[in-house]
């Protein structure tokens, strides 16, 4: 009988042991993280400098470097959104420590970006009037000056000779704009 309580007892002992155990074990495989290393370039294999690498789910993220590299510490089995302007957003799942994301251009969508003097703004967002000429509206044209291609062409630009001297500058005004202290002509980009 006493070797029946010691044979319980040791028994009861490895398995209070073993139930302390099983959550340190499973909370351990579940922690498993990553050091990753990786570059994001185009189609053409040019870095991508500031393109967005974020951890799919979290708010863990790192901006690439000049040289298209980034190097982050991310959960097991992670999936990577690598975004950039201009470009496809790209999930990638980790599966080593060593990355190469490609993404590949938007040129389908560039109407979508209109560009104005020193920045640019997406078409919906726009407020005001653009005007669009396409190199289709000069073929077949006589033209003497680039200027007069403009004339008559897009709503609100007016191009007229300011003297009748022969190869003389044409003044061209958007919607009538004028300036007290600085030049009226438009930038040209």
């Amino acid at each position: 009988m006493k070797k029946k309580n010691s044979l319980l007892q040791g028994l009861l002992i490895i398995a209070v042991a073993l139930l302390f155990l099983i959550p340190k074990v499973s909370s351990a495989q579940g922690s498993h993280t990553l050091n990753i290393t990786g570059t994001v370039v185009d189609e053409a294999g040019q870095a991508l400098p500031g393109a967005t690498v974020k951890v799919k789910g979290k708010a863990q993220y790192k901006i690439a470097g000049d040289d298209g590299s980034f190097e982050m510490t991310v959960p097991d089995s992670s999936v990577l959104v690598v975004s950039n302007v201009g470009f496809r957003e790209q999930e990638v799942p980790v599966s080593g420590s060593t990355i190469r994301v490609v993404l590949q251009s938007l040129t389908a969508e560039a109407d979508a970006v209109v560009v104005i003097g020193y920045g640019t703004v997406k078409k919906s967002d726009l407020t005001g009037a653009v005007a669009k000429m396409d190199a289709k509206d000069l073929e077949n044209r006589p033209l003497a000056r680039p200027e007069t291609a403009l004339q008559g062409k897009l709503a609100g630009v007016t191009v007229r000779t300011t003297t009748g001297e022969p190869g003389a500058d044409m003044q061209i005004r958007v919607r009538g704009a004028a300036s007290v202290n600085a030049s009226s002509d438009p930038l040209y980009v």
